[in-house]
């Protein structure tokens, strides 16, 4: 249907790690009806995010990183980017590392949307 949103989601899982523990993408693809790209963004790290939402600039339209609400253990990337007349977020789930490998996972994802 026309105006509707398209999803995609993947598990990295390998010989390490448990399908629980590994990093998780999902990708959202809507149509852009003039609204601001960036809320996107922004609604998912109040609905997901433990306070401090860190911005990474540059990347993207909007991109941010944070601590997981619920689980202290992992983290959120969420990078908005709108292209071709729609607007495009990934959402990576995975588990906390430094703040420099949330910003290159960010750039990466920023390029391939």
């Amino acid at each position: 249907m026309e105006g509707t949103e398209k999803r995609y989601s993947c598990l990295y899982e390998d010989i390490h790690q448990s399908p629980d523990g590994a990093p998780r993408l999902h990708i959202t693809v809507a149509p852009e009806i003039g609204a601001d790209s960036t809320a996107a963004v922004d609604n998912t790290a109040k609905a997901f995010c433990r306070e401090p939402i860190t911005t990474v600039g540059g990347v993207g339209d909007r991109t941010v990183h944070c601590e997981h609400g619920q689980d202290s253990t992992r983290a959120y990337v969420a990078v908005d980017k709108l292209s071709n007349g729609q607007v495009r977020l990934a959402l990576v789930d995975l588990p906390k590392y430094r703040a420099d490998v949330y910003e290159t996972i960010a750039k990466l994802l920023a390029e391939r949307l």
